[in-house]
């Protein structure tokens, strides 16, 4: 979904889809700065109040909108590793408009 200059990620999915194991993700989807392919990988062991585990982002294709791409997250997680820029700030991932994979380490 695009909100002004920036494409916002898996809005509508549930926490649940991101437990250990499953993945979620869309190829080639055509937005107004190019074809964007994102998928999810997790390893998370989840109840109602913790996370603990790593969730991968994985953001490619031609797409790189000005603003970048934004996640709202469920969670706060411990650590970010991923390209330069890419944070957390009031519960929002922040991915470069580059893409690029980010790792999210979440801890009980």
């Amino acid at each position: 979904m695009r909100r002004g200059e920036s494409l916002y990620l898996f809005a509508g999915v549930p926490p649940s889809w991101l437990s250990a194991g499953r993945s979620v993700g869309f190829n080639d989807l055509p937005t107004e700065f190019g074809a964007l392919s994102v998928r999810s990988e997790s390893n998370l062991n989840t109840d109602d109040q913790t996370w603990d585990g790593t969730l991968t982002v994985t953001i490619s294709g031609g797409a790189n909108p000005p603003g970048g791409f934004v996640w709202k997250l469920p969670r706060s997680p411990a650590r970010v590793n991923g390209p330069a820029g890419a944070e957390v700030r009031d519960g929002q991932l922040l991915i470069p408009g580059s893409g690029g994979v980010v790792s999210l380490e979440f801890q009980r």
